[in-house]
Order: structure tokens, then C-alpha cells, then sequence
């Protein structure tokens, strides 16, 4: 499609070149012709004649020829000629001159301001004037200069340039609409693809976590406190409402992106709320013997933030914590507070993220490369959907982070107004 289009503008800029010549050929033919209908003109009308006539004798003997007159001469003159130039449809500003034919000079100008570069007689070969005898036969010629002659070639031109670039135009728009659907459609079929591949794995990660509880309460039963089985049906009805909430955040995300979120806010301690938000996490942990610690050192702890959303914030950090990690988990949950902000930093002991990709991790369906762990399935959207979450909740998330050294992230939310100083 690029070489059709190289190509098309190629021809049409020969053609347009072609026409431009031809049209040149004819603009001379016209100004030669027209010179010749000047000198005509000017030779049968014995008053022209007679004024020129006297301005020519003057300066031929070197004698002073009045302003006023040559004002009026000139005026006469521009005029005859304008009107025969507009009989060959040539509308271009000019300036005229009358040359000696001997010396080649200057005797009579348009203007006094006309430059001597310009070659007014290179026009005049065809015409002689047939002045009268007083002066001498062909002793004197009119030259005339058109300004502007390219401006009269593009307008007669203009039909083909027109259509020229119309068709050029077209062609390329055309060309830009298709590259650009088809870009769209190449990347929708790949994020489509890799959604649907990532959404089956996804969806087995809780079906494996009910199947586990479900395994646990079993061989339980016998002998054990029915408390302890009542917990363990509590963390199963949990990972129902984790396997609904995936799939909500697909929508919470469009919705986030059209600002079309409501979120519920309510005064929430986090010290109170995190370790609630995170018991299924915890549980998973602890069946990998790893540990989640917290180490709650802020004076101030509540926030206004929808519950729901900020589980879900929480919850998709430690998560991935979880996933991307070589050995046992070991994740530490901090917060510091200040008089206006409370910091949630959440620290593991993953495989950390390399400085050049970290400003990649919320971007939605990006997955960090997971070297030597293979078969970490995720949507890719759990990071994006947790900073535009954050962001929902006029909080700010930040990454540190470096290859086999684990990732800490920091949220920072600002305090209840109401909270006690």
C-alpha cells in the first residue's frame, strides 16, 4: 500500500510537472503575442504615438520631460496594455518599458523604481514598433515584464492539482484508516487471546483453594471441634467471594476508566481492618509455612476508603507477593504515620523487579517476566487495577525494588480528618 502510494504521487507529481511545462510554453506564446497587439495598437492610434513620441524625442536629446506628464503617459499606457493582457486571460501585475534598440537603454518605464536586471527585451524580438518616421522605423520597442508567472500557471493548473491531491488524500487516509485498523484488530485479537488463556488459569486457583478446604474439613471431622471446622467452612465461603470479586475487577477497571466509580467511604482503622481483609492470605501462607507479620507503628490508622476496594488494594499486593516468590513467603506489612498521612508499606522476600521494568507494573495486562518460576497465570490487571483503585481513594502507591531482593510497596493514604491528635 506504501509503494501504491509513493507511486501515485510520483505520476501525479509528473503529470502536474508535464502540465506545468506546457502551460509555460503557452504563458511565452501569450506575452509574445500580446507584445505584438501592443505595438499594433499603440502604432495606429496617432495620440498614443504623439505622447510617446514627444516623451522619446525629449530624452533622446536630453532634455527634462515634466512629471506630470509622464505620470499621465504611463497611466494611459498600463492601461492599454492591461486591457489587451485581460483578452488573454492574463491578470498578473507588470511593468512595461520602452528600450532603444541600439544601446538598449531605458527611454521611457512604468516606473522609475524598475530594475535594471530585468530584460524586457528578451520578450520584444517578434514585435517591432513602426513608430513614425520622425524617430526612425523600428528604432524603438515595447518590453513588457509579467510578476508573478508561476502564480498563473498554478491557476491554470488548478483543476489538476486539485484532483491531484483529492485523490492523493483519499488514498492516504485510506491507507492510515486500514494500518490503524488493523493495528487495533491485531492487538485486540492478542489481549483478547491472552485474556481468555490467562482467565482459565486464573479461575483454577481458587476452584484448587475450595478443593484444599474442602480436603482439610474432610479429614478433619473426625474428633475435631466443630469451632475449628466452622472457620474452615468461614475461609471456604471467602474463596467464593474471591473467585466473584475477580471478576468484578475486570468491571471496576472499565468503570474506573470511564470515572464512572462510586465508592462507598467509610472511617476505617487499618490496623484493624488489614489483618481481616488479609485471613485467607494468611491461611495460604501458613499452609507454605511462611509468614505474614505486621508491624503496626503508626500513631494515627484511620482512613476514609471503600472497604471493599481497599481489601481488594491489599489483597492483590500480597498476593502477588505470594506468587512471585522462590522460597517460603516472608511477608512484613508496616505503617508510620504523620499528622496528615498514614504509609502502608508492604515488604517480601520475592524475586523482585528490575529498575527498568518497574514503571511497567501498572500498566493493565502487564505481567513482570517470571524467570525460573513458571506457570504464574494472572489477568494482569490486579497492579493496574491497584494504583487507578489508589488513585480512586486520592492516595499515591509507589515500588521499590531490585532483582532477588524482594519488592516493597508503599501506600499513602491521608488520615480521617477526625482522627485524634
Amino acid at each position: 500500500m506504501t509503494l501504491a502510494l509513493l507511486g501515485l504521487v510520483f505520476s501525479q507529481a509528473f503529470v502536474i510537472m508535464q502540465g506545468a511545462e506546457v502551460r509555460k510554453i503557452e504563458f511565452e506564446e501569450h506575452v509574445e503575442d500580446l507584445l505584438l497587439d501592443i505595438h499594433h495598437n499603440v502604432e495606429d492610434d496617432p495620440y498614443m504615438s504623439k505622447l510617446l513620441i514627444e516623451i522619446l524625442s525629449k530624452r533622446e536629446q536630453g532634455l527634462t520631460v515634466k512629471k506630470e506628464f509622464l505620470e499621465e503617459v504611463r497611466s494611459k499606457m498600463r492601461h492599454r496594455i492591461d486591457s489587451l493582457a485581460n483578452l488573454y486571460d492574463i491578470n498578473l501585475m507588470f511593468d512595461f518599458v520602452i528600450f532603444h534598440t541600439g544601446n538598449h537603454q531605458y527611454y521611457f518605464k512604468s516606473s522609475d523604481n524598475i530594475k535594471e536586471t530585468i530584460h524586457f527585451q528578451e520578450k520584444s524580438i517578434k514585435a517591432g514598433w513602426r513608430i513614425k518616421k520622425e524617430l526612425g522605423k523600428g528604432k524603438y520597442r515595447i518590453g513588457l515584464h509579467f510578476y508573478n508567472e508561476f502564480l498563473y500557471i498554478l491557476i491554470k493548473l488548478k483543476f489538476i492539482l486539485l484532483f491531484s491531491f483529492f485523490i492523493i488524500l483519499m488514498l492516504s487516509f485510506s491507507m492510515w484508516r486500514a494500518t490503524k485498523g488493523w493495528k487495533e484488530q491485531k492487538e485486540l485479537v492478542e489481549l483478547k487471546n491472552d485474556f481468555i488463556n490467562n482467565l482459565t488459569h486464573e479461575l483454577k486457583t481458587p476452584i484448587f483453594s475450595v478443593s484444599l478446604l474442602h480436603k482439610v474439613i474432610k479429614k478433619r471431622l473426625n474428633g475435631r471441634p466443630y469451632l475449628e471446622m466452622t472457620n474452615h467452612l468461614e475461609l471456604l465461603e471467602k474463596e467464593n467471594e474471591k473467585l466473584k470479586e475477580r471478576v468484578e475487577k475486570v468491571l471496576d477497571i472499565a468503570l474506573i476508566e470511564n470515572h464512572q466509580i462510586n465508592l462507598n467511604l467509610e472511617r476505617t482503622d487499618v490496623h484493624q481492618f488489614i489483618p481481616e481483609a488479609l485471613s485467607m492470605q494468611n491461611f495460604y501462607i501458613k499452609q507454605q509455612q511462611g509468614k505474614l507479620v505486621y508491624q503496626f507503628n503508626a500513631e494515627f490508622s484511620h482512613i476514609m476508603t471503600d472497604q471493599v476496594h481497599f481489601a481488594n488494594i491489599i489483597n492483590n499486593i500480597v498476593d502477588n507477593a505470594i506468587k512471585y516468590c522462590e522460597k517460603i513467603p516472608e511477608i512484613v506489612i508496616t505503617t508510620q504515620s504523620n499528622e496528615k498521612y498514614l504509609y502502608t508499606k508492604i515488604k517480601d522476600n520475592g524475586i523482585g523487579i528490575d529498575k527498568d521494568i518497574q514503571n511497567q507494573v501498572f500498566d493493565k495486562f502487564y505481567r513482570v517476566p517470571t524467570g525460573n518460576i513458571h506457570n504464574i497465570k494472572g489477568f494482569g490487571l490486579g497492579l493496574s487495577y491497584t494504583k487507578m483503585m489508589v488513585e480512586a481513594h486520592n492516595g499515591k502507591i509507589t515500588i521499590n525494588s531490585l532483582p532477588d531482593a524482594g519488592s516493597e510497596f508503599i501506600l499513602k493514604f491521608q488520615l480521617s480528618k477526625n482522627h485524634e491528635l
